[in-house]
This record gives structure tokens, sequence and C-alpha cells, in this order.
């Protein structure tokens, strides 16, 4: 699966997740930016825009700040 994030100026940074849906990368993101899964044809993206990277603190298992919990490949 792919984590697709797209910056503030339009700049996309593709991130492979391993094995478990963990994912990391050193790219510079300029917020807000969007973000959105892709498996293959299926796609399910964020609602909103973020200003923050670390995913774990809003989707968390109950999740939290609106956020509907852990998040599930499409």
């Amino acid at each position: 699966m792919t984590v697709v994030v797209t910056d503030a100026n339009g700049v996309v940074t593709n991130v492979t997740t391993n094995g478990v849906g963990n994912f990391f990368s050193r790219a510079n993101i300029a917020a807000p930016f969007h973000v959105r899964l892709v498996n293959g044809a299926k796609v399910r993206a964020m609602a909103g825009a973020l200003t923050a990277g670390d995913c774990n603190s809003c989707h968390t298992l109950a999740g939290v700040n609106g956020a509907p919990g852990r998040v599930m490949a499409p």
C-alpha cells in the first residue's frame, strides 16, 4: 500500500508501507498537506488537510480529535 502526501505547494510524496502498515519519510512536506492511501485501484483519503505528520497521535485504537480510529487499507 502507498501513502500519498500532497503538500501545500502541490509536491507529491509517495511512501510505501511495511507489512504492518507503518511508514516513514524524511521528505520536507509543506503544511497544510493532504493524505490518501492507495491500494491498487482502491483509494481512501482523509477528509481534511493536516499540519502534523504523527498519524498515531489521532488514529489510536478508539480514535481522538475526530479520527475514526486505526486506519484500514482501502
